[in-house]
């Protein structure tokens, strides 16, 4: 019993998982970071090679045309797959017993692969119940229970 408790007060303070940003979040803060570097790379140039000022002007914007299309390959290519990819058929546990939110639907926090999630289920479902993913609608998990906790 000790064993039960001290696991879900672990598994209750770990922290959610967040959002990826989106594509709009990650356009406005690259283009504000290579405005910054450019003004520095500019001015640099400006400063210390008065005489290069052509060839350094050059030299800054292929840079940061390269630096923006390494940033975006990066960005595309990150390890955030999507949720569907590692968590649909996963087992989870209930965090808290649901709530119901219509006639057929319960809401609830689970822990899965060690993170905290909002999910959704068919039935009532309690704290402690075992679950499988079934599906993901944006940060919500659809669940089925596998077992009750005796």
């Amino acid at each position: 019993m000790g064993k039960s408790e001290s696991s879900d007060q672990q598994e209750e303070s770990s922290p959610s998982r967040e959002p990826r940003p989106g594509i709009l979040g990650f356009l406005l803060y690259s283009i504000v970071e290579v405005a910054v570097i450019g003004l520095v790379a500019f001015l640099i140039v400006v400063l210390f090679l008065p005489n290069l000022f052509v060839l350094g002007a050059v030299c800054i914007v292929v840079g940061l045309i390269i630096f923006t299309f390494v940033k975006i390959r990066l960005y595309s290519t990150s390890a955030n797959l999507p949720v569907e990819d590692f968590l649909i058929g996963k087992t989870a546990r209930a965090l808290e017993d649901f709530r119901m939110i219509s006639s057929n639907r319960w809401e609830g926090k689970i822990r899965v692969q060690g993170e905290t999630w909002r999910a959704v289920a068919e039935g009532k479902v309690s704290k402690g119940d075992l679950l499988k993913v079934t599906a993901e609608r944006g940060l919500c998990l659809h669940v089925k229970t596998l077992y009750e906790e005796v």
